[in-house]
């Protein structure tokens, strides 16, 4: 219970003329029935998962109803552009290569999944498409920047609007070379010298279920000072509590 779902982790580039990783190897000690639902087989193995770093192709998220509960339409999109689609593949086999290695042989016994029998491209790529699974790191929702795209300026303002910032994953323009945890802690860390340490301003709602935008407009009504909304969802049921943290302008909401 102390380990991670990975506990190894290691970066290849998938062609020589790729100058920085552009695969992601997340190493499980453990086989799955159904990765996407993590359902363990009934024997004991290992899988090694490539991720694509950096990909071309582009999903979207649109809001579907005024209702603020209402789950959006997210569309993935993965796969779509023929790059994507190599590097992915080529990560592929390079992870069989890997296995295939003589200081592993002691400890390998067959290869369950693609299995021996897949071996084109095609073959590649059908399981790919088959058994893919997201690793939660979406950016680019509230896009920085000084374009027609962008959502916040460099200083995490909303563009349009007074008093909001975002702070966090979505506002990366592109995606990093590997997990977004850190580069998010990072973004947090540069954005506070930008609000003003006199704004420091401290709220605790308590509340069974939602709506969750009265508080939030409550706080907003009754200070003159700028607001960050960050979400932190620790269960999807109901809200428990949400509290403004670092006083500033920010509200953490535990859900």
């Amino acid at each position: 219970m102390t380990f991670p779902g990975g506990i190894l982790s290691g970066y290849v580039s998938t062609r020589p003329e790729v100058s920085t990783p552009d695969i992601q190897y997340t190493i499980v000690h453990a086989s799955f029935k159904d990765v996407k639902k993590r359902i363990f087989d009934n024997h004991p193995g290992m899988t090694i998962a490539p991720c694509q770093l950096r990909p071309d192709s582009r999903g979207s998220i649109h809001i579907k109803s005024s209702d603020p509960f209402a789950a959006p339409a997210i569309k993935g999109n993965f796969l779509a552009e023929e790059n994507d689609r190599r590097t992915i593949v080529d990560g592929m086999k390079i992870a069989r290569k890997i296995v295939a290695a003589p200081a592993l042989q002691h400890y390998t016994d067959e290869e369950i999944e693609p299995g021996i029998n897949v071996n084109s491209d095609e073959e590649w790529l059908d399981f790919a498409r088959a058994k893919g699974n997201t690793v939660y790191h979406p950016v680019g929702t509230c896009k920085m920047g000084n374009d027609p795209m962008a959502v916040v300026d460099d200083r995490l303002r909303v563009l349009g609007l007074n008093r909001l910032r975002v702070v966090d994953a979505s506002i990366m323009p592109t995606l990093v070379s590997g997990n977004t945890n850190a580069p998010t802690v990072a973004v947090s860390a540069t954005t506070e010298p930008f609000i003003p340490a006199k704004n420091i301003l401290t709220r605790t709602f308590t509340w069974a279920k939602p709506p969750l935008i009265r508080p939030i407009n409550a706080l907003l009504k009754a200070t003159n000072r700028s607001v960050i909304v960050a979400l932190v969802i620790n269960s999807p049921v109901n809200i428990k509590n949400a509290i403004a943290v670092n006083g500033t302008e920010s509200i953490a909401l535990n859900i």
